[in-house]
């Protein structure tokens, strides 16, 4: 571990670049959950569907949240994340797959930045 410790940690740019990434990255997934409502279906139905839409935000936060603490947790099932995000949406259609990519990026591209945080604290 570098001299300074976690204090000199929590001013480094590398320590809060992928945090807060993560967080944004997040957001835009949670957002993406609002298409549910307005379908014509009933409240419920509509609600059901969002419930169903926040699985994945759900996972995410869980895997920031032992991240937070433990950056190779996240160095590790964010790209993992990424890539089943991918798959899932291109088995079901193939036509998805840019889609699947465009959303993805940002969590591969987190889950390099934990690495290299991690990496970093371990030298």
């Amino acid at each position: 571990m570098r001299a300074g410790g976690d204090n000199m940690k929590k001013h480094d740019w590398l320590f809060w670049l992928p945090r807060l990434f993560t967080v944004i990255a997040i957001g835009l997934v949670f957002a993406t959950s609002f298409d549910s409502f307005g379908t014509g279906n009933g409240f419920w139905n509509d609600m059901q569907g969002f419930l169903i839409h926040n699985i994945p935000t759900a996972v995410l936060i869980l895997i920031f949240i032992l991240t937070w603490k433990w950056e190779i947790v996240g160095a590790i099932l964010f790209p993992l994340a990424g890539i089943a995000w991918i798959t899932f949406l291109s088995i079901r259609n193939i036509e998805m797959l840019i889609s699947g990519i465009i959303v993805a990026a940002p969590f591969i591209v987190v889950g390099i930045l934990f690495y290299f945080d991690w990496k970093r604290q371990t030298v």
